[in-house]
């Protein structure tokens, strides 16, 4: 009733790389867990800013929106390097970002809730402000959000109104 909610979802796979990496289970395989990636990382790399590009673009056609139009971008942070890379590559402008896999290292497609849980931490949102989130697994599995964030949404809540 407010304006909140979802403006856009997308979720795809690129089946392209699928059988291409591969994760042992420990509860089957004797000794650690291996995980091997066939593809290079330059193959890697060139899938994931397809995928987030495309998403990023799905999302924005669902809501008749730009990149320009959003405040907040919250894409799939592997590492320090390839974030650099997807922001050059897409064109965000950097204080629309909340980096987090400096201080927490990469944790895959998780650093995408952590980093909107650390933005609506910092109280820096506001009502009506737009969250592109952005995520990539594995190179095959790819999405993205588009979140508008609300009136009613941006009052802090009291612990006693949590406790009740």
């Amino acid at each position: 009733s407010d304006g909140a909610g979802l403006l856009g979802s997308f979720l795809s796979n690129n089946a392209r790389l699928r059988g291409r990496m591969t994760t042992a289970h420990p509860g089957v395989v004797r000794g650690g867990v291996a995980i091997d990636f066939l593809p290079s990382s330059e193959e890697l790399t060139a899938s994931a800013f397809d995928a987030m590009q495309r998403s990023a673009a799905e999302v924005l056609g669902q809501a008749g929106l730009t990149l320009a139009d959003v405040e907040w971008v919250l894409p799939h942070q592997p590492n320090g390097e390839m974030l650099a890379r997807i922001v050059e590559r897409m064109g965000v402008d950097p204080a629309q970002l909340v980096p987090v896999v400096q201080d927490i290292g990469s944790v895959g497609a998780a650093s995408v809730p952590y980093s909107l849980d650390r933005l609506f931490r910092s109280g820096r949102v506001r009502a009506g402000d737009r969250v592109l989130m952005l995520g990539v697994g594995s190179g095959t599995g790819y999405g993205a959000a588009l979140y508008r964030h609300g009136v009613s949404a941006s009052r802090a809540v009291s612990s006693s109104e949590i406790r009740a």
